[in-house]
C-alpha cells in the first residue's frame, strides 16, 4: 500500500539508522536490525539500531512525508561514504566531500537538543528556520541577505575543509543520539569547527580554514580518542552508544553521571536563536588556531 494510504509515518528518527548503525557490533555489514551497546543511568544493553533515537511525529505529522523525503537524499549519500570508509577508498569527490559537510551540519540542527519557541506549528518548520539562521550567520557570516544555493556551495568549497583522521590500533570512538559536535574556539559561539564520529575508528574533522587550520597529526592519538568521546558524553541528549560493551568505570559511574548530567541546548524562536556550540579548551592534537 502506497504510504499516502497508510498515512504519514509516524516513527521518525532524528538520529538516522544510517548513521547509527555504523556504531553496530556488525561494523560494514550492518542493517537496520544490528545490535548497538547503548548506555543511559539505568546500564547498558545491546539494541537493536532502529528502535533508537526516534519520537513519534517527531519532525512533523501534517508533513511527514515531505521532512522524510528531505532528509532522505543526505541520508543515501551518508550511506555511501560510510561504505567508501569502510573500505578504505574514500574517494574525496566534490559530492562526497559537500555531502559530508551538509550531512554533520543537518545532523546537530535537527536534534531535540534544540528548544523550540512555542510559536512553531511543529518541528520541521523549526529545523528550516535553523537551517537558515545558520546557512546566513555562520556560513555567510551574517553579510547580506540569505545566500542562495549556489553561494552556499561556493562558501562550502571555498572555507569549510574536510579531514578523516583514523584512530590508533586498540583505540575506538563511542558515539551518542547528538554526535556532531560544534566547537567555537573564541566566546563568540560562532561556530569554528565540527567534529563527528563516522566509524568506530574514525572521525570527520570539518572546519573554517580562515579560523582553524589542520595540525597534521596522521592518526588520532589516545588522548584525542578519551577527548573525542568525551565530547560525545558532554554533548548527548540521553544515551551513548558503541559496537562493543562500554567500559567498566563508565557503566559504574552512569547512575550518578546521568542523575547529575544536564543536556546541553540550543534554542530556536521568530526572533531568537542560540547555537548548542561547545566553548574549544585546546589539546587536539589535530587542530590549530590561526
Amino acid at each position: 500500500m502506497p504510504q499516502s494510504e497508510q498515512g504519514p509515518p509516524e516513527k521518525q528518527h532524528y538520529l538516522p539508522v544510517v548513521y547509527l548503525k555504523q556504531f553496530s557490533e556488525d561494523g560494514s555489514t550492518s542493517t537496520r536490525t544490528s545490535r548497538v551497546w547503548f548506555l543511559n543511568g539505568t546500564g547498558q544493553r545491546p539494541v537493536p539500531v532502529e528502535t533508537q533515537c526516534y519520537l513519534s511525529f517527531f519532525n512533523s505529522e501534517l508533513r511527514a512525508e515531505e521532512a522524510e523525503k528531505f532528509f532522505q537524499e543526505s541520508e543515501g549519500l551518508y550511506g555511501e561514504i560510510a561504505k567508501h570508509i569502510w573500505d578504505g577508498n574514500y574517494a574525496r569527490c566534490e559530492r562526497d566531500y559537500l555531502g559530508l559537510i551538509i550531512f554533520a551540519i543537518s545532523l546537530h540542527l535537527r536534534n531535540p537538543a534544540y528548544d523550540l519557541g512555542s510559536n512553531f506549528a511543529d518541528r520541521w518548520d523549526a529545523y528550516k528556520l535553523l537551517e537558515q539562521q545558520f546557512a546566513h550567520h555562520v556560513l555567510a557570516g551574517g553579510k547580506g541577505g540569505a545566500p542562495t544555493e549556489v553561494e552556499l556551495y561556493a562558501i562550502l568549497r571555498g572555507k569549510w575543509v574536510v579531514r578523516l583522521i583514523r584512530t590508533m590500533p586498540g583505540d575506538t570512538l563511542i558515539t551518542s543520539d547528538n554526535p556532531s559536535v560544534f566547537y567555537s574556539t573564541s566566546p563568540s559561539g560562532d561556530v569554528h569547527f565540527i567534529t563527528l564520529p563516522v566509524v568506530p575508528n574514525c572521525c570527520a574533522f570539518i572546519y573554517d580554514r580562515t579560523i582553524v587550520s589542520d595540525a597534521g597529526a596522521r592518526t588520532l592519538n589516545t588522548k584525542d580518542v578519551d577527548l573525542l568521546n568525551g565530547a560525545q558524553l558532554h554533548s548527548m541528549w540521553r544515551a551513548l552508544y558503541s559496537h562493543a560493551p562500554f567500559a567498566e568505570e563508565l557503566v559504574r559511574d552512569a547512575p550518578e553521571y546521568w542523575s547529575q548530567q544536564k543536556p546541553r541546548r540550543g534554542m530556536i524562536g521568530d526572533d531568537y536563536w542560540e547555537m548548542n556550540v561547545i566553548e574549544y579548551a585546546g589539546h587536539l592534537s589535530f587542530v590549530d588556531l590561526n
